[in-house]
């Protein structure tokens, strides 16, 4: 991918440290022209460069109108209504927050292409049985993926949600409330300023270095989501240039949204208990989804991951990656393509074992092999 041109127009010192740290982070994906005067934005403007967005500090805005095209301008301001009707991006906030907006913001200028192109990976976490590790495994996946230069969303699909136990206590202040509601609304409206709004609403996890939605007041949300809305969603979220990444942490409903998930997945981690009452529940969720919604569950068996959950120490030769060729969904014997350790209990900000992360990294490396080495 290609870099983007980025015009910084704003006070001398601050454009000097956010030009280099966007040009010293890596995998960076802007170049940034710095401005710091009216005269000189001016003067860059009309000489006839490439531009994808010009973000201005609020004295900025009238020669930046004159000169740019106003669907190319943001603002950077202290607090909201200092933009002049463009796109508002909070000023002083994490510098990976801010450049977070600034991509939601360019993308906007066509949010909602659907092209394979840029296309995010996305990998759904399920785990019929419940209380078997599955928002500490995506988490894990979502930790990892960011500290490899990803640009991950941890997108939570619970019912009853706890995300922000393991998310840490350093996150950002969402910029609006109402969370994927008020995103799935804007999209079911049809309403072409989705991708501003998903930069207000998102919330930036300084603990996991992810975005992710802060949690939906109530159940409702989620039960009244329905296959079209989960599809619209994703393929907004995933298709939209914001991502490279997004784990889906499911929740243990088997339902047309959970199967609309499964189709826009490039990968489902099936999380598979050890207990023998908790395996008889996974054996009867797996004849169930086969059955109700078979497209769903089609596999798209080769998308399957099914990874044992707390698995004791006499079990972790399981832990070897398989080649992933396991039999169906339905086969008595399932092939395990890892198995998570023991360990103690997860706690907020903090890390998993060694053995636990070892593996989530071979689970990672075998969705994006180009992580690996």
């Amino acid at each position: 991918m290609g870099k983007l041109d980025l015009i910084l127009a704003a006070d001398g010192e601050y454009a000097r440290r956010l030009s280099e740290y966007m040009r010293d982070m890596p995998g960076g994906r802007w170049r940034v022209t710095a401005c710091t005067t009216p005269d000189s934005l001016r003067g860059y403007l009309k000489g006839g460069y490439p531009v994808d967005l010009v973000l201005v500090e609020p004295a900025f805005i009238h020669e930046a109108e004159k000169a740019c095209p106003v669907s190319r301008l943001a603002v950077l301001v202290r607090r909201r209504g200092e933009g002049g009707g463009h796109p508002e991006l909070l000023q002083f906030r994490p510098l990976p927050e801010l450049i977070a907006s600034m991509e939601a913001v360019h993308a906007g200028t066509d949010a909602l292409r659907t092209s394979a192109d840029g296309r995010a990976f996305v990998a759904a976490v399920y785990d019929p049985a419940g209380g078997q590790g599955k928002t500490v495994l995506s988490i894990e996946l979502a930790r990892q993926a960011a500290a490899q230069g990803q640009r991950v969303l941890y997108l939570n699909f619970e019912v009853w949600e706890a995300s922000e136990v393991f998310l840490g206590s350093g996150s950002s202040t969402p910029e609006m409330e109402g969370g994927v509601g008020r995103l799935l609304y804007c999209l079911k409206a049809g309403k072409q300023d989705a991708a501003r709004q998903l930069a207000q609403i998102r919330t930036f996890s300084s603990a996991v270095k992810c975005d992710y939605f802060p949690p939906s007041p109530g159940p409702e949300e989620r039960l009244a989501m329905t296959g079209e809305d989960a599809v619209l969603l994703l393929d907004f979220l995933a298709g939209g240039g914001f991502y490279d990444f997004i784990v889906a942490d499911m929740d243990s409903l088997l339902d047309e949204a959970a199967a609309s998930i499964w189709q826009r997945s490039g990968r489902i981690v099936w999380l598979v208990p050890s207990s023998e009452s908790s395996i008889a529940k996974t054996r009867s969720a797996l004849d169930y989804a086969a059955r109700a919604y078979p497209d769903g569950l089609r596999m798209e068996e080769r998308k399957v991951l099914f990874v044992q959950a707390m698995a004791r120490p006499d079990s972790q030769k399981a832990a070897e990656l398989t080649g992933g060729r396991g039999p169906a969904a339905r086969d008595p014997q399932l092939d395990y393509a890892a198995a998570l350790p023991v360990m103690a209990q997860y706690r907020e900000g903090g890390t998993v074992s060694p053995a636990y992360a070892n593996t989530v990294r071979q689970l990672l490396r075998r969705m994006l092999p180009e992580l690996a080495g």
